[in-house]
């Protein structure tokens, strides 16, 4: 393959109705990259804080969920996001038992 190596994770679709899943594939240390995904959530939430920030002039979408906060373009780390955090982020990677079985048994490559 073109990848040594690769971590799976999920993304919940509402519009579809279920997880979607998708592949960050990578060269390099393994441990390392897996590291990225293991962070725990205080990390990943220390991280957003220091580095996010809203993007002014960038309209919010008028079709938004009730409930779901109005950015102005002002605001930085965890305000400036609406779906993300360290908690979501270590939720991404926790594939399902039944998943995690099905992915062990596949020898393809795709």
């Amino acid at each position: 393959t073109v990848f040594d190596h690769s971590i799976p994770y999920t993304v919940p679709v509402p519009s579809f109705g279920e997880c979607w899943g998708f592949v960050m594939a990578f060269n390099g240390d393994a441990k390392e990259a897996r590291a990225l995904a293991d962070l725990p959530y205080e990390v990943i939430d220390n991280l957003i804080e220091e580095r996010i920030e809203a993007v002014p002039g960038v309209p919010d979408h008028k079709y938004r969920s009730k409930g779901v906060k109005f950015l102005t373009g002002t605001e930085k780390g965890s305000e400036a996001l609406k779906h993300y955090d360290g908690v979501t982020h270590r939720g991404l990677f926790s594939l399902s038992k039944s998943l995690r079985i099905a992915m062990k048994g596949d020898k393809r490559i795709m």
